[in-house]
């Protein structure tokens, strides 16, 4: 979460700019209005996310004896990328539905308690239907879930033994879906006229 703040923390301004009329500035300029937003500003304040998150692995690695090869550290800092934008996939998704409705902020605190259980509780607990829903429609899972049963050697507990290792894949799925809500968006996006 703290990766993806720093890049892509705008994006959840979408709201404002369509409201305001603001967002009609993004579209006067030659470069693409998505690179604008994500190019705004670089979130410094939420390294420290950033950084207790790596502090938090840190101490997790060394308590649990992990011994992982650099392969596998190579791998886990794909898959740190790989959540990051899955999650930004969504959020921009999410986000981009103000095009529509004005309003997307309720769509993005909405789902948050959903990404707050799958970040802090294994998803088996919730049941069969829980774990589709974080996999299929709302792809929370991709983004540390099913990394650390890789990284821990437990793939066997996701609902298909090769699910865990499709997060770098999924980030790209997610990401071509949230780019596309937000080419839809722009598509139907009227200026409010203010």
């Amino acid at each position: 979460m703290g990766l993806q703040n720093i890049f892509t923390l705008h994006v959840g301004q979408i709201e404002t700019y369509v409201q305001d009329g603001t967002f009609d500035f993004f579209l006067i300029r030659p470069s693409s209005p998505l690179v604008q937003l994500i190019g705004k500003e670089i979130s410094h304040k939420n390294l420290t996310h950033l950084v207790m998150g790596l502090v938090a692995i840190g101490i997790s690695y060394r308590q649990l004896g992990l011994a992982w090869t650099w392969g596998e550290w190579v791998y886990f800092f794909i898959l740190l990328l790989s959540g990051a934008v899955v999650l930004a996939g969504i959020v921009l998704a999410l986000c981009s539905i103000a095009f529509w409705t004005v309003r997307s902020r309720i769509f993005l605190w909405g789902t948050g308690e959903i990404q707050e259980a799958v970040q802090h509780y294994p998803i088996k607990i919730f049941g069969r239907w829980f774990e589709t829903l974080v996999t299929g429609v709302l792809p929370f899972a991709f983004i540390n879930y099913y990394p650390t049963l890789v990284m821990l050697g437990k793939v066997d507990e996701a609902m298909h033994p090769l699910l865990p290792y499709c997060t770098p894949i999924a980030a790209v799925i997610v990401m071509a879906l949230g780019v596309l809500v937000w080419t839809l968006g722009i598509n139907r996006y009227q200026s409010t006229g203010s």
